[in-house]
């Protein structure tokens, strides 16, 4: 079962043992405060395991899902994330160089 509630940084939940939570896609920090998290993100072949005090800082870009291997406190907040560089135009159509917004 999944759940969704929309997150105002910080917010914390407790997951009961087996338990899963979806993110809303949003580059987010997920720290774990007790027991242990499974986390997934889409397109990222890594699984990553939380214990207390461990964070893991999702791209915003991928759906994320925590499964709790135990029962299990976290926090969530909003990460700070630098934009993607994007390319400068120039009125002949051909791009030259790379521009941080």
């Amino acid at each position: 079962m999944f759940t969704r509630t929309p997150l105002l940084p910080p917010t914390q939940l407790a997951l009961a043992k087996r338990a899963l939570y979806r993110f809303p896609r949003a580059a987010q920090e997920i720290t774990c405060r007790s027991g242990s998290l499974w986390i997934t993100q889409d397109n990222d072949p890594r699984d990553i395991i939380l214990a207390p005090g461990d964070s893991f800082t999702t791209d915003g870009r991928h759906q994320v899902i925590a499964y709790a291997l135990d029962p299990a406190t976290l926090s969530v907040s909003a990460a700070s994330v630098m934009p993607a560089p994007r390319r400068q135009v120039h009125r002949g159509g051909r791009a030259s160089g790379l521009a941080l917004e």
